[in-house]
């Protein structure tokens, strides 16, 4: 080991001292900085963004309210550890606020190794940039072997619906005399 110290003051207490601290500050940052993602400061985010390389098409871009970014980025490692499977798919599409489900070939009869991807998109409109990045992020996370054939998307959204309902019902009496 390399000294800091110079050789006039390299004895064994100061050698101890310098490789206390030398041990002390060897820490691995980057598990440290899931603490951090709640509270820091939104303009952080993108830089937590490319040190967990999620950046662009790995769902950054879809992300559009800084609660799906910090998601993304507290999910970043599982999503990378199932890359290319369904389960990672899936896992990214939940974070950013999307019900997916993904069938394969086998479950609906289809050509081999082709999956059709259905969707369920909460508050959020599509259009032609969110289809292109929603199908960029399949592409992302899906195995390369397999093929997208089909993309189903339905929009949903909470809204408070006011609804009125009024029932008429009658019956008409006649009263005749009596004796008639």
């Amino acid at each position: 080991m390399v000294s800091l110290f110079p050789k006039a003051l390299q004895d064994k207490s100061n050698l101890a001292m310098e490789k206390v601290v030398n041990r002390a500050f060897d820490v691995a940052l980057k598990p440290l900085m899931y603490l951090f993602i709640d509270s820091c400061d939104e303009r952080i985010l993108p830089l937590l963004a490319y040190a967990f390389h999620i950046e662009g098409l790995e769902g950054w871009n879809y992300a559009k309210s800084d609660k799906e970014k910090r998601s993304l980025l507290k999910e970043a490692l599982l999503i990378h550890r199932y890359k290319g499977t369904k389960a990672a798919l899936i896992r990214v599409l939940k974070v950013l606020n999307v019900k997916g489900e993904i069938k394969e070939w086998f479950e609906y009869r289809g050509r081999p190794m082709y999956f059709k991807v259905l969707l369920e998109v909460f508050d959020k409109p599509l259009t032609i940039e969110t289809e292109t990045q929603l199908i960029e992020l399949i592409y992302e996370f899906k195995n390369v072997r397999s093929k997208l054939e089909a993309l189903e998307v339905i929009l949903s959204s909470n809204a408070k619906v006011y609804t009125y309902c009024r029932c008429l019902y009658g019956e008409t009496v006649t009263i005749k005399p009596k004796g008639k």
